[in-house]
């Protein structure tokens, strides 16, 4: 039984390596594009999975639905485009269109897109980490850094597309990770505001609440623990917190990162440390 099972789990991690590394994975669309479609995107470990948790808890209660978001539900009310492509048209009463999760490299079909962005050295560290729990990814974290097809350079072309590409036709809203970090209630006024609704500061609060890094900490372990035992020791809520890649990123590749990446860092307003 156990060989059995260690058998499944590798082919499973075969196959999420083959998805993790295509390329058509940052460049989908939905089989089914609906004109209001909302994409939320960013470049993989950027934090967008906690902005779908608070977003799905804010439209719920504001469709009047009893209900919590969890890490089985998720996709079934902010789907991830990643997982399928074909998207049921059925929607919450609010906001009374799609919201779709997504990690696409700029896309000509994403025609309203919210970008979430974080400091890319924090996203290297928490990317190696992501890729090493799922045996995605057997170099250190500098050979993950200097990757062309998935380390600084694709975090720089993933920004690149979606600040140049879009046309003057596509909305679209940039916001940032640290800025969620630090004020979400602010970021998340401002990008229902976008959207032409005026949330109670009360709903939102509570979705932010639901959201924490606790309680998603607690909601990822209570769905681990469950019986999934593919990946025992994999955690995708890891730390969370900003400039961590201080203690683990070394001088060296530091300066790569800062080099690489100096336009989008200057652009975004992070200080090359």
């Amino acid at each position: 039984m156990l060989k059995k099972l260690a058998k499944v789990t590798g082919m499973y991690k075969e196959y999420l390596r083959n998805k993790i590394f295509s390329k058509a994975y940052f460049n989908v669309i939905p089989e089914n594009p609906l004109h209001d479609d909302l994409f939320l995107v960013s470049f993989p470990k950027a934090g967008v999975t906690w902005l779908t948790f608070i977003m799905a808890n804010v439209h719920l209660k504001m469709s009047g639905i009893n209900q919590k978001i969890t890490f089985f539900n998720i996709d079934d009310f902010i789907p991830d485009i990643q997982q399928t492509r074909f998207l049921k048209e059925t929607i919450l009463p609010f906001p009374g269109h799609r919201v779709i999760k997504s990690h696409a490299e700029y896309n000509s079909f994403y025609k309203k897109i919210i970008y979430l962005i974080r400091d890319p050295r924090d996203v290297m560290v928490s990317y190696y980490w992501f890729l090493k729990k799922l045996s995605a990814f057997s170099d250190d974290l500098s050979g993950l850094i200097h990757s062309q097809q998935y380390g600084i350079e694709a975090w720089c072309r993933h920004v690149q597309g979606w600040v140049e590409k879009p046309p003057a036709s596509d909305k679209i809203d940039f916001i940032r990770y640290e800025d969620m970090k630090l004020k979400p209630l602010k970021v998340l006024t401002r990008i229902y505001t976008l959207l032409g609704y005026n949330i109670p500061d009360a709903v939102l609060e509570e979705s932010i609440e639901l959201s924490s890094f606790e309680n998603m900490k607690k909601l990822e372990a209570y769905y681990n623990h469950g019986g999934d035992f593919r990946f025992p020791e994999f955690e995708f809520v890891r730390k969370g917190k900003s400039g961590g890649y201080k203690s683990e990123i070394s001088p060296m590749d530091l300066e790569v990162i800062n080099q690489t990446a100096s336009r989008w860092l200057k652009l975004f307003g992070y200080n090359e440390e």
